[in-house]
């Protein structure tokens, strides 16, 4: 593991939890059962570690919501750029997968605050495949992927709103 630990504090921090809390609040608004999954894990296993639970986040993603028709849908929150380049972490596309018993989506909002702008929910195995054919780069010692809002926007299976992703 290199020295590059997660820093609360940091913009892109911020911009990212500011996204995961929106996009909670939207899901409760429309009268879904929706859980922040690091909120559950802890209470789950009280006893683990910060990385512990940092580690089981990264397969089960940032909120998982239970429809009325009881379809739960795991969802990954991602902040990409306006403009310019995002670099998508190489370890998210490794962990979470999609899979009989998990269904999971990438839930990106174009934003350079992580409260306004564009969604975009991509199914994790379609983005997961193209991802992996993107230039790839590292920083740090950990891999990435870059990417940019337009090669977001152009995904066919991808959902353009929250009411289309409903």
């Amino acid at each position: 593991m290199s020295n590059r630990f997660f820093n609360p504090d940091s913009n892109r921090a911020k911009r990212g939890k500011n996204w995961e809390q929106k996009l909670f609040d939207q899901l409760l608004d429309a009268g879904h059962d929706v859980v922040k999954t690091r909120e559950q894990l802890k209470i789950k296993y009280p006893d683990a570690s910060e990385g512990k639970i940092s580690s089981m986040e990264q397969r089960e993603g940032d909120l998982i919501v239970t429809f009325a028709s009881g379809r739960n849908v795991h969802l990954e929150c991602i902040v990409c750029p306006v403009s310019g380049n995002g670099n998508f972490p190489e370890h998210k596309r490794n962990r979470f997968i999609s899979d009989q018993k998990k269904e999971k989506w990438y839930a990106f909002i174009i934003s350079s605050d992580g409260i306004s702008g564009e969604q975009v929910f991509i199914p994790a195995g379609v983005w997961n495949a193209y991802s992996g054919k993107l230039p790839a780069t590292a920083w740090k010692g950990k891999q990435f992927r870059t990417y940019s809002s337009f090669l977001i926007k152009g995904i066919r299976a991808s959902k353009k709103s929250l009411n289309s992703f409903l």
